[in-house]
């Protein structure tokens, strides 16, 4: 389940994959991912929980509608303390 911030004028909440609860068909949800994530009001993992899709598929389908994922510099340390902590064992 996740939280639609208020902040930007959008609010709700999303299961992650049960159409019924959304009320929306799931290609709109995707699309409203889509966008949220495309303006950066939603995260990756938020929105593809409300696209209702895997990690692999939302990454496909944003590869699809051609938007770059949010890769910035914090990341990309986190991702290096991971792989220096495993390489350390």
């Amino acid at each position: 389940m996740c939280h639609l911030p208020a902040e930007h004028g959008v609010t709700g909440h999303c299961d992650g994959g049960n159409s019924g609860r959304v009320g929306a068909p799931r290609r709109l949800r995707q699309e409203l991912a889509v966008r949220l994530y495309e303006k950066k009001i939603l995260g990756f993992g938020k929105a593809r929980q409300l696209a209702g899709m895997t990690k692999w598929e939302f990454g496909e389908l944003l590869g699809q509608e051609e938007i770059s994922r949010h890769y910035d510099e914090e990341e990309f340390n986190k991702d290096l303390a991971t792989i220096e902590e495993i390489n350390s064992r």
